[in-house]
């Protein structure tokens, strides 16, 4: 009886130790914040995800007609005056030489914090210090709802 409750006391001290150091190992992971949506101007987001740390993100409206690889097939006919790229540039830093996968996630809120627009993708970074571009096609005349910008980042070892 003496040894059955001293197991139990071993197993439920393990137990909460355990419990204890998991919000511990996933601290740092994953990052959520907002900020004021300005064109032009770097925004300080002070994101960790892992090791992974992003300091800031400018955003930069890139106009109508805009294409990503720079050559339209369309030439000949004028670009649409419904839509506008929005282009979104992290400033990156892992000084390790861990490997990790970081998913960054935007959204455009409103100003009662509805999500009118999302996008997102995922990088690796291993010992290095660099930006991250994500450009992003939106309707023009929903460019000035836009009030705040929701990153969220996601970080996993690879």
């Amino acid at each position: 009886m003496v040894a059955m409750t001293s197991r139990r006391t071993i197993f439920s001290v393990l137990g909460a130790l355990v419990l204890c150091a998991l919000p511990l190992a996933a601290q740092g992971e994953k990052f959520d914040k907002k900020v004021a949506f300005e064109f032009d101007k770097p925004l300080t987001l002070d994101g960790v995800a892992g090791p992974v740390k992003i300091s800031s993100v400018k955003i930069t409206n890139l106009g109508r007609g805009y294409s990503r690889s720079g050559i339209s097939f369309r030439s000949a006919s004028a670009p649409s005056e419904l839509s506008t790229m929005l282009r979104f540039v992290f400033e990156v830093n892992n000084p390790t030489d861990d490997e990790w996968d970081v998913t960054f996630t935007v959204e455009l809120l409103d100003k009662s914090g509805k999500v009118i627009d999302r996008t997102s993708k995922k990088e690796n970074y291993e010992d290095e210090a660099t930006t991250l571009t994500i450009e992003h096609p939106l309707l023009e005349y929903v460019v000035p709802l836009v009030s705040e910008l929701r990153v969220t980042l996601q970080g996993r070892r690879s």
